[in-house]
């Protein structure tokens, strides 16, 4: 039995593109079909993401069974890819009003901003749960940024105010990060 030999990673996935099956996967996706690879387990299926993302024009999207999964998924990706994998994490909480401070709110509305950019990640990172979970229209992250630009002239009054508006409480000294 004979066993290749790779000197990177980038190899491998040189490898996963040549097989014959990989070739109708890649044309059923630019048909704008679906495509179900089985039996590809561990790393091997973050290889194949990693792979089909250099082919299809779209953003790869990976829905996981479970939260614990995200991390170990989205760095076994970058092993693959030059760029980093986005992550769309479940909400843990259903405050309301919005906590502006939960990390994991903040990073759906990371994530979904990108993918609204001219050049979108190319593969998302999410689970079941948080496809179950409702986001935003892109009205509502618009009515609830503010960007500022390296250059731009600040009025301290009117970002204060804004963050008033926006669920923040004014302090005059900060106790706790």
């Amino acid at each position: 039995m004979s066993v290749a030999s790779y000197d990177r990673l980038a190899d491998v996935t040189a490898a996963v593109e040549a097989m014959p099956r990989f070739a109708e996967v890649v044309a059923a996706l630019h048909r704008g079909g679906n495509a179900v690879v089985g039996e590809v387990w561990g790393s091997s299926a973050a290889l194949l993401t990693a792979a089909l993302q250099r082919h299809v024009p779209q953003t790869v999207l990976v829905v996981l069974a479970h939260p614990g999964d995200l991390d170990r998924w989205a760095d076994d990706v970058s092993a693959f890819t030059a760029a980093a994998p986005a992550t769309l994490p479940p909400l843990t909480t259903s405050s309301h009003p919005v906590d502006y401070l939960d990390e994991a709110l903040r990073q759906r509305w990371r994530v979904l901003e990108a993918l609204h950019r001219t050049a979108p990640p190319p593969v998302v990172l999410t689970t079941i749960q948080a496809l179950l979970q409702p986001v935003p229209s892109p009205q509502t992250l618009a009515k609830h940024r503010l960007r500022i630009a390296v250059g731009d002239d600040i009025d301290l009054e009117a970002i204060l105010r804004w963050l008033v508006d926006h669920g923040m409480t004014h302090r005059d000294i900060v106790e706790l990060p």
